[in-house]
């Protein structure tokens, strides 16, 4: 028996929320990639949100703050080669030599309705293999940011511009 809520309803099951989701993320790829860019890598972060640490340092203590941190020979061959952004003695690692890692990244989607951030130049991989964890996946903050600040609001407002359409 149809009730008042039917059309509604019915109206409400058609919308393929989960290509909608991959749609807005193409749309917002440049916000997410600087998500990414901001406040993980540029930080020194891994995708966990944990401060980045070369294989070779791990489990190891320094009073220099070294690990994790630029340290005295990375500041000199800063200043002598140059870089994007500056290997200060002791900041954390920022990953941004010539800038064109960051300048390449992009997002793709895949068929089970994931995305996966890339960067052209394809240094992604070598550099998850040498630091032996994810670098380009959104942390677990950065992904509650990208669902509840652009995909739940930009849902909702697909929602409510289409739910009348022709009902």
């Amino acid at each position: 028996m149809e009730t008042a809520f039917s059309p509604f309803i019915k109206k409400l099951n058609k919308i393929d929320l989960e290509r909608i989701g991959v749609r807005i993320v193409a749309e917002n790829s440049d916000v997410i990639i600087e998500l990414v860019k901001n406040t993980q890598l540029g930080q020194g972060l891994d995708s966990k949100g944990e401060l980045l640490i070369h294989p070779t340092k791990r489990g190891k203590t320094s009073p220099s703050k070294a690990i994790g941190y630029y340290n005295n020979s990375t500041e000199k061959k800063y200043r002598e080669v140059g870089a994007s952004k500056p290997k200060i003695y002791g900041e954390r690692y920022n990953f941004e030599w010539t800038s064109s890692t960051f300048a390449t990244m992009y997002i793709e989607s895949s068929k089970d309705n994931k995305f996966s951030i890339f960067s052209k130049e394809g240094k992604k991989k070598d550099l998850e293999k040498k630091y032996q964890t994810k670098l380009f996946d959104l942390t677990e903050k950065n992904n509650k940011e990208v669902n509840e600040k652009i995909l739940l609001p930009k849902i909702q407002e697909y929602i409510l511009n289409n739910f009348f359409y022709k009902l």
